[in-house]
């Protein structure tokens, strides 16, 4: 538990650190060469998400890149020539082709038999940080896949931490209960069944805003997640 929570630590001071948001930038290219960041690859004319295979494989490892094959050759490479002690992340729905196979070159297929977990932050950029620290540490960490709901429903990668495109989504709620009670709704929790947003986790709540909720049993009563406001 006490490397689980240094991790979490470290990645809480790695996501808010002003250095780090700059590195998920996407500056202009022509070469691969061209992006600064370890991981990073040159793609369509910016340099993509040096996260894409995972946070912690990426800050923590000593890659080399070639300036020759396909974008998908050159991150199995990534993957394969990593001297990090961490995995890539675990593929999720969000990645092309299905969860169960191997068809993508920016992960692995998962082995840990537990179905994925969709988390729902609010429109607030703290929510959204949580949201992150908490899909790099269940996909990386764990083993578990993890995608982020904005509120419409869709699977893309707009809203994850691994969006190749390093985008910062705010979603369209504050409080998305409603998504909590979708996935009670589906069979097996499974979001995946369902076409509407639906999640498992709202990361970060106040109490004055849920009460309703709480008192229906539609949520459980919130916990101390370490933030003092």
């Amino acid at each position: 538990m006490k490397a689980i929570a240094s991790v979490a630590i470290f990645l809480f001071i790695l996501i808010t650190n002003p250095a780090a948001k700059a590195s998920r930038l996407r500056p202009w290219c022509s070469t691969h060469e061209q992006c600064p960041a370890v991981g990073s690859l040159c793609e369509d004319g910016r340099c993509s998400n040096p996260f894409v295979n995972g946070c912690l494989q990426s800050k923590m490892a000593a890659t080399t890149t070639s300036s020759a094959g396909t974008l998908e050759d050159l991150r199995e490479e990534n993957i394969e020539t990593s001297t990090s002690n961490f995995k890539p992340r675990v593929c999720n729905s969000d990645d092309a082709g299905d969860i169960s196979s191997d068809t993508s070159s920016s992960c692995v297929k998962p082995t840990f038999p537990y179905k994925e977990v969709r988390i729902a932050p609010g429109n607030w950029d703290s929510s959204i940080l949580i949201a992150w620290i908490y899909q790099i540490l269940l996909s990386e960490v764990f083993g578990v896949p993890v995608t982020i709901e904005v509120g419409d429903g869709r699977r893309t990668q707009d809203g994850s931490f691994y969006d190749s495109e390093s985008r910062f989504t705010y979603p369209d709620e504050s409080y998305p209960v409603e998504y909590l009670v979708e996935a009670d709704r589906v069979d097996d929790g499974d979001c995946l069944l369902t076409d509407k947003p639906c999640a498992h986790i709202m990361p970060e709540v106040w109490d004055s805003s849920v009460q309703d909720e709480i008192s229906t049993s539609i949520t459980k009563p919130t916990k101390p997640n370490g933030i003092i406001g």
